[in-house]
């Protein structure tokens, strides 16, 4: 698998800017409300560099719905990302839904463009992690490239997957 692409490109600086904040989100995280929409602007940010075009709330060509984030390299590459984060007060069947639905809207995005699900397991309960993990997975397809970034080891939490779609 190639990680020099723009999409793993894209996503490494993402996680690079959440682990700096990871403080922050471990407080946001137990509060067990949702901070998804700060997880979108701080994407945003992290993909201020020079050359690049970062959009918030593009919408889909041909579509009504809007992605979380499309960032065009300005070589013709042009990589649509959905985000999305569990922790331990996420209830199943509501984030599971919210999170296939994203799926789905990245798999009906023109083929041409790089597609990316990122999304932030920050779980602290003995096995949440793994178990989110597990049914996240489920939604893939195993041909779809899954990778794993930023693991606190120590702690056991705080854990991004990106499936290129």
């Amino acid at each position: 698998m190639k990680t020099n692409d723009a999409t793993w490109i894209a996503v490494r600086e993402i996680v690079k800017r959440w682990k700096s904040r990871q403080k922050d989100i471990q407080s946001f995280a137990k509060t067990e409300n949702s901070f998804e929409e700060w997880l979108n602007w701080e994407a945003f940010c992290a993909c201020q560099a020079p050359g690049w075009t970062v959009t918030p709330k593009p919408p889909y060509p041909r579509s009504l719905k809007q992605a979380d984030l499309m960032v065009d390299f300005g070589n013709e590459e042009i990589v649509w990302i959905e985000i999305g984060h569990v922790h331990d007060g996420t209830k199943g069947a509501k984030w599971l839904a919210k999170l296939n639905a994203d799926r789905k809207k990245l798999s009906q995005a023109d083929k041409k463009y790089r597609r990316v699900q990122l999304v932030l397991n920050i779980c602290e309960l003995p096995g949440k992690i793994k178990n989110w993990s597990a049914a996240l997975t489920k939604l893939h397809k195993p041909s779809v490239q899954q990778r794993g970034f930023w693991r606190d080891r120590k702690k056991k939490i705080s854990r991004v997957i990106a499936w290129k779609i």
